[in-house]
């Protein structure tokens, strides 16, 4: 659905992703995925509702860490992008995330105490306000819910329509062709003297339409173009022949398949591929999915994949609308929390936490 995502600019950099992932499943939190608990020194879990204050903590937070010399990734949330779900903050060989772990992407700590502390935001909120609009917070949640259901539907039947596509259009690859190419592709590449796979995704179906942060600046480009449902087939033939080729690379998933890959980058060579109707004039090289199709196979399913291709869009429109209506009734109920909220005590409390996080790094 390569037409369909509008592309936006992350004001966080390249090292910007999504957290989680409204998809053919239900809403998946893929923050887990990214980051074994084990693998950080501290983590810190924020339980708080709509408009609480997560984002503006982990934005500010981010800003100290870096004068204190540390580095970080951003996650937006995958249904508000102009939200943050979590912060991962590294220097000095430390690594120190904060999440939101508020429904939908819920968190349960894995190692409470150990590695894990809950940060409640909603301990500086005035119950009372929130009682005398019970009503209303309640209706809110359901006609949310409700979007978002249906958009669930709408998404479920579109990872159907799409694993039908590319079935069909698997059918017609040349798969010794393929293969041959990206065994002559990875052969070309330094090998890695630490090889390794990472997971990120940097496409969502949001509240405030389908959205892609699209290919890194400053990275060589490589464009995989032609019929898009053949792209996948191209990409985890790659995956698989750099893993096999001990090179390291990070796979972006697709963002209503999430078991799919969208993109690839070749970390030993600073290589982004990435998908494209057709090559952007900043692709250094361009993979044509023709040279691998068998075009006899293509012709006898032309008709089925018109009909289906024109039943995953209308899908796809249908998911997008859903979620734009879900975006109403949430940011209603953000104002809601907000008014209830003490930000002023909160704001004692974050500092304390600014303090005890960015202390890791100096």
């Amino acid at each position: 659905m390569i037409g369909l995502y509008k592309y936006i600019e992350s004001p966080f950099g390249e090292k910007t992703y999504f957290a989680g992932a409204n998809s053919g499943v239900g809403f998946v939190n893929l923050f887990g995925d990214f980051y074994e608990e084990s693998s950080l020194d501290r983590l810190y879990i924020i339980k708080g509702g709509p408009g609480t204050g997560k984002s503006t903590f982990m934005r500010i937070l981010a800003g100290r860490a870096a004068d204190a010399g540390a580095g970080a990734e951003y996650f937006l949330c995958g249904s508000d992008p102009s939200s943050l779900d979590a912060v991962v903050l590294s220097g000095g060989g430390k690594r120190i995330a904060v999440i939101d772990g508020t429904s939908p992407h819920a968190y349960d700590a894995k190692y409470p105490g150990a590695v894990s502390a809950v940060l409640d935001f909603g301990s500086f909120w005035d119950k009372g306000i929130l009682e005398s609009e019970r009503g209303r917070i309640i209706s809110l949640a359901k006609k949310k819910s409700g979007c978002f259901e249906r958009s669930y539907r709408f998404l479920a039947a579109l990872s159907v329509m799409r694993r039908d596509l590319r079935s069909v259009t698997a059918r017609a690859i040349d798969r010794k062709k393929l293969d041959a190419f990206v065994r002559r592709c990875v052969a070309a590449l330094p090998e890695s003297a630490d090889c390794r796979r990472r997971f990120r995704t940097r496409e969502a179906f949001t509240m405030k339409g389908t959205v892609s942060l699209g290919f890194p600046a400053n990275h060589t480009l490589w464009s995989v173009s032609g019929r898009e449902d053949a792209h996948g087939e191209v990409m985890s033939a790659l995956a698989e022949a750099l893993s096999a080729g001990k090179r390291s690379h990070t796979v972006f998933r697709d963002s209503v398949d999430t078991d799919k890959i969208s993109a690839l980058h070749i970390d030993c060579a600073d290589i982004y591929i990435g998908s494209f109707p057709e090559r952007p004039p900043e692709a250094s090289r361009n993979i044509n999915i023709s040279r691998f199709l068998l075009p006899d196979r293509l012709k006898d399913s032309r008709n089925k994949r018109r009909f289906t291709e024109k039943c995953a869009l209308s899908l796809a429109s249908g998911a997008a609308d859903a979620l734009s209506e879900a975006g109403t009734y949430h940011f209603e109920l953000e104002e809601i929390y907000k008014r209830a909220m003490d930000f002023g005590r909160l704001a004692e409390a974050e500092e304390k936490l600014y303090r005890e996080i960015t202390d890791f790094f100096r």
